[in-house]
């Protein structure tokens, strides 16, 4: 199995044009390839596991559980006054730290796109064999560019989900140029989607909550099938 992976950082924390991080992934081909026999097998072991009797009660407990107060650890030679002295000291350090994380943090109309990310399959293989004498495909399931883009920005998150193409083709039966059946098959058509599916989370403090997103805080978005 061959994935591939870039993953890349901004050298610019504060910069509304571009992502701080930026994830791509990409898998060329998943192929699975699976017979009869064996899918009979896994649901023979499924049905070989027992199930609980109705009529069985659960069983009781021989010990009774330790009180909080016996549980709880004993913590000896500590007293309050220590502990808040220790707390005290150090107050001109917190006060820089807090200095320096107030400067890097953005104003509040500020829009910065946190994560942005990319994974495609380019195309999945399931195939169904039957095993004889010697295994015969039956059934040839493909789909092509499976994947999720999306961008996680400071008051949004958007995430969407497409499915480029789908075919299932049985093999038993063959036409004239020896191709098998077509059972299914989806429109060819560069640039269309057979499927999308768009999630929006926005935040209600953002904003553009009122004239972006509608007061809308979590839309779902589902695109008519192209076939």
């Amino acid at each position: 199995m061959d994935v591939n992976l870039q993953l890349a950082k901004c050298m610019v924390e504060k910069d509304t044009r571009m992502a701080r991080f930026k994830v791509s992934g990409e898998l060329p081909l998943l192929h699975v390839k699976i017979s009869d026999q064996k899918i009979q097998g896994v649901l023979d072991l499924v049905y070989s596991i027992p199930l609980p009797q109705s009529g069985s009660t659960p069983s009781t407990p021989t010990q009774k559980m330790l009180c909080l107060s016996e549980a709880r650890p004993k913590v000896l030679g500590l007293k309050t006054p220590v502990l808040l002295d220790g707390l005290e000291t150090g107050s001109d350090g917190e006060s820089y730290y807090m200095s320096v994380d107030e400067e890097h943090q953005p104003s509040a109309t500020e829009e910065l796109t946190d994560v942005q990310f990319k994974f495609e399959v380019k195309a999945v293989l399931l195939e169904l064999t039957r095993q004889a004498d010697q295994e015969n495909t039956l059934l040839v399931l493909s789909v092509s560019q499976l994947g999720a883009e999306g961008k996680m920005r400071t008051y949004d998150l958007t995430i969407t989900s497409y499915l480029r193409r789908v075919g299932l083709d049985y093999c038993e039966i063959r036409d004239s140029n020896n191709q098998p059946l077509h059972l299914v098959s989806s429109s060819d058509e560069h640039g269309s989607d057979l499927l999308k599916v768009e999630y929006t989370k926005a935040d209600i403090n953002g904003p553009n909550f009122q004239t972006m997103f509608d007061n809308t805080e979590q839309n779902l978005k589902v695109g008519d099938m192209n076939w």
